[in-house]
């Protein structure tokens, strides 16, 4: 991993704030393997899970999966 300390350090206080931290830019299964055992990170995100994509299009896949979205969309975004 490229900054160990700073992932330390972003998850200590994420825990003291009681938040979730999610890893953006996970890529590859070594980056994911990584974090799964030396922390307490279990929500990642990046090409590793899916390629980029609109909003539009992740609600069509969803729904085309059966599934609604799980999720709310705040203005703007």
């Amino acid at each position: 991993p490229r900054n160990q300390s700073g992932l330390k350090a972003s998850e200590s206080r994420a825990g003291t704030l009681g938040m979730t931290l999610v890893a953006e830019g996970v890529e590859t299964e070594m980056e994911w393997d990584y974090l799964r055992s030396h922390t307490m990170i279990r929500i990642g995100q990046g090409f590793l899970f899916s390629r980029p994509m609109s909003v539009p299009e992740l609600i069509s896949n969803r729904q085309m999966l059966g599934q609604e979205p799980d999720f709310k969309l705040v203005a703007g975004f």
